[in-house]
């Protein structure tokens, strides 16, 4: 499992999120043109490998920083999609989908994004990964 499935298992697993976004439309990777909104693409931007003495055996702790976008028919929309995004994203050591999260933290919202002649509005929010990836 990577970042990207932890967080969407974590998006798809909030009821709020899901009355606003349903779990069909919370993708990882790239959304599709012909997508219908609102919808949430989930990322990586960027992950290491922390290996430390003190790891797990047979696993090796990740850190990630994973974007999470939402686009929407409406700025109000946006907005409202993404404050669900972060509710529904706890911090806190928890297994997610079998695999070992030692923390979630939200991290940097980016900037307000549309394009009106597609009627698109578009904001993302990072959130930094740390979990356990089973080595093989």
């Amino acid at each position: 499992m990577s970042d990207t499935a932890v967080i969407r298992t974590v998006l798809v697993a909030d009821a709020t999120l899901t009355a606003l976004v349903p779990a069909n439309r919370i993708v990882v990777g790239e959304i599709q043109q012909a997508e219908t909104l609102p919808a949430i693409s989930i990322e990586t931007i960027s992950s290491s490998e922390r290996k430390r003495v003190a790891d797990l055996p047979g696993a090796v702790l990740m850190s990630a920083r994973t974007q999470v976008t939402v686009l929407a028919a409406s700025y109000a929309d946006q907005r409202r999609i993404l404050d669900a995004v972060a509710n529904a994203i706890k911090g806190g050591r928890r297994r997610v989908a079998g695999v070992l999260v030692a923390s979630i933290r939200r991290d940097i919202v980016g900037p307000d994004l549309r394009d009106g002649a597609l009627g698109l509005y578009m904001q993302s929010r990072d959130f930094q990964v740390v979990y356990y990836r089973p080595q093989a």
